[in-house]
């Protein structure tokens, strides 16, 4: 099978990563693939195994030489709106990684995140087939684009562990001392909810917190870390290429997300056997379970402290998590329900 993948960048952010594990799938399976992609960064790269071509919109693609046309975000979708043929034999699938109005909503506010949703919607009326991230967003699609073929497909990881240096190594041990450590990774925003963590230091002072990313609520959070009394109990780590090569130094793994597509971020703890301590949000309590994680009530964020305090007493492999993560999102796992969304 010849199959085209279509992004915006190679930059090193969710989407891309998740087309790049399922191009590393396919490579290996024997199949053919060809990355289009539309600008240019100059740090934070993500490797596609394959061949891969810089586009603009304005560029046109012999799409008759490929099987399979994969978009990853909102200007892969309107290239397909544009140049998709009319009578195509290839087929055109996109995947929607978040929930867009949630999302967007964050982004722009609410009467902007309503616009952008729906232009987002619009870019995606032409693809003979939409893939979601899990069976609670093809339910949430289904209420916008009902009249469209809508299938899930979990994320798999490809966890890569490198030793880091020795100076990182000895940042991250001072920091954290004698304390259990929680980690996490992520856009600094109100969506991917660190304000909660910060919050609820002050009735864990055992513990401190090692964040990793950047965004727009950076200085907002280091000011509430300030007033809560614990600035010196979070490490404030800046981006990271190499992200997942901290998660050995973690004694708990955080997700306190308010809306999530398939978080790779915790995907990779969960294939490295972490604790971990997320929102209850309906896409993870589809895919985990109260034997295999610690949630806490995300209408409800006092109760945080006490899934950390659950997750610390916690003894012993969590062999649960670890036969959760091999049924259903392993990379065998993966492929196969891949290639059924190909061929229907």
């Amino acid at each position: 099978m010849k199959i085209a993948i279509i992004v915006s960048s190679k930059k090193n952010a969710g989407p891309v990563t998740v087309a790049a594990d399922q191009v590393r799938l396919l490579v290996n399976r024997g199949h053919e693939c060809v990355l289009f992609y539309f600008d240019e960064v100059d740090s934070h790269c993500v490797d596609f195994a394959c061949p891969s071509e810089r586009i603009s919109l304005k560029t046109r693609i012999d799409f008759s030489q490929f099987d399979v046309v994969h978009c990853h975000g909102g200007r892969p979708n309107l290239y397909v709106l544009l140049h998709k043929p009319l009578f195509a034999k290839t087929k055109f699938f996109t995947t929607i990684h978040s929930y867009i109005f949630q999302d967007f909503r964050y982004q722009y506010g609410r009467i902007g995140g309503i616009l952008h949703g729906v232009r987002f919607l619009f870019s995606v009326l032409r693809f003979d087939s939409i893939i979601a991230l899990s069976k609670d967003a093809v339910s949430y699609y289904k209420r916008f684009l009902f009249f469209k073929k809508i299938d899930f497909l979990y994320n798999t990881i490809n966890v890569n562990l490198h030793t880091l240096p020795q100076e990182q190594q000895d940042e991250i041990n001072a920091f954290k001392g004698d304390s259990i450590l929680l980690g996490l990774h992520g856009v600094l925003n109100k969506n991917k909810g660190q304000d909660i963590v910060i919050a609820n230091l002050p009735k864990l002072p055992d513990c401190k917190l090692f964040l990793l990313g950047t965004g727009p609520e950076e200085k907002h959070f280091k000011y509430l870390a300030e007033q809560n009394g614990v600035a010196d109990r979070v490490y404030w780590g800046g981006f990271r290429n190499n992200a997942v090569d901290y998660l050995p130094y973690y004694d708990i793994f955080l997700l306190p997300s308010h809306s999530e597509g398939c978080p790779l971020a915790m995907l990779e703890a969960v294939a490295m056997n972490k604790k971990i301590v997320c929102s209850n949000i309906p896409v993870l309590r589809e895919m985990f379970s109260d034997t295999e994680v610690s949630f806490f009530d995300i209408n409800k964020t006092t109760t945080f402290a006490d899934a950390v305090e659950t997750a610390i007493a916690q003894t012993g492999d969590n062999t649960r998590l670890q036969k959760r993560f091999q049924q259903n999102f392993s990379a065998d796992m993966v492929y196969s329900k891949m290639m059924e969304i190909y061929k229907k």
